[in-house]
């Protein structure tokens, strides 16, 4: 099935379907319906500050992201950490994020589902503040990333090297790191 159509002019343009997130709400739910049927999406709901005044829901894809990572430089800082003890709202939260309060060195912050999704789906660690409609992105792909390597048993002439192995998880984050898009559903069927 091609990409293009023609239009009345005879030139080509993009498929005009609409993304299955294109009118999708900036909410957990919202994004769960996105990615609905991936079994790599993980999600963690998070209190936020020592009292946990404020309740948000973390989401990412696995393989494609560092679990550590997302445990270590997003969830532990916003659980355990000081500087997010007097936090009573959840702008307030968001703002802190956004200035330092989380280890991870490439953050943003996305108003969009569909900014929020191919986030995750780039290997972001998305936290959602659904009563806000607001998203605070972290980067943290994951680093252990097999070396290309060309197959031993088949030869390509064009095109990528790589080839898969006997971990699941590993062959699910090479196929996403190469089609980063929502729209790609990794079923579990187990």
């Amino acid at each position: 099935m091609s990409d293009f159509k023609f239009t009345e002019n005879g030139n080509a343009g993009p498929h005009p379907y609409e993304a299955p997130y294109e009118n999708a709400p900036l909410t957990a739910e919202g994004l769960k319906n996105i990615f609905a049927e991936c079994g790599d999406l993980q999600t963690r709901r998070v209190k936020i500050g020592l009292s946990g005044a404020v309740a948000a829901e973390a989401l990412w894809l696995d393989g494609v992201v560092d679990g550590g990572g997302v445990a270590e430089e997003i969830l532990r800082p916003l659980t355990e950490n000081a500087r997010f003890a007097r936090v009573r709202t959840a702008e307030e939260a968001a703002e802190l994020m956004l200035c330092g309060g989380v280890y991870s060195c490439s953050v943003k912050k996305s108003g969009e589902a569909r900014d929020t999704a191919d986030d995750v789906a780039h290997g972001y660690c998305a936290v959602i503040f659904g009563e806000l409609g607001v998203s605070v992105d972290f980067e943290v792909r994951t680093t252990n990333v097999r070396g290309i390597s060309e197959p031993t048993l088949e030869k390509s002439v064009k095109g990528a090297k790589d080839s898969f192995v006997e971990t699941l998880r590993i062959n699910t984050s090479l196929v996403r790191r190469r089609v980063a898009s929502p729209k790609l559903k990794l079923i579990n069927v187990l």
